[in-house]
């Protein structure tokens, strides 16, 4: 069925044993609890909702702000000049909250990388994060600008 997932949906209550609502969360522009709790009121009690988002938190995410990038896996700019973008990206922890708000009980929460290429090898990551590091601590002292640690 092709409908609006931001208004309210065209079925009754507890209509569905199972609703599937992958990598859709990102796109919403408006309030994602209405749409999370419209999937709540048409699954049926004990009724299972699989959700998957990409991880605003992930490694590679991290790595990207550390090198002075976006942390969303997909830029919400495009050279396509398309509007189907990430909106607002989610860290797993807002993404418990919200389907624990919507009225799901979690039963199982993971994380995975869907990259075919693994990023380095721990020690040359941490080694990179360092240096990373090192760099903005000299950017910012070289500036005149004093640093402390709290």
């Amino acid at each position: 069925d092709r409908f609006d997932v931001e208004e309210p949906f065209p079925y009754p209550d507890a209509r569905f044993d199972l609703v599937i609502f992958t990598e859709v969360l990102e796109h919403l522009s408006r309030d994602p609890m209405a749409t999370l709790a419209e999937i709540h009121r048409i699954t049926t009690p004990g009724g299972w909702l699989v959700l998957s988002t990409p991880n605003c938190a992930s490694l590679r995410s991290v790595l990207n702000l550390l090198r002075g990038g976006h942390p969303y896996v997909w830029s919400p700019y495009s050279k396509a000049g398309h509007r189907d973008r990430h909106n607002r990206e989610y860290t797993p922890e807002e993404v418990r909250l919200a389907i624990e708000a919507a009225g799901y009980q979690l039963e199982h929460h993971q994380c995975v990388s869907i990259y075919a290429t693994p990023l380095r090898p721990l020690p040359a990551l941490v080694k990179g994060l360092a240096g990373l590091l090192l760099d903005a601590f000299r950017r910012l002292t070289s500036r005149g600008t004093r640093a402390h640690w709290n």
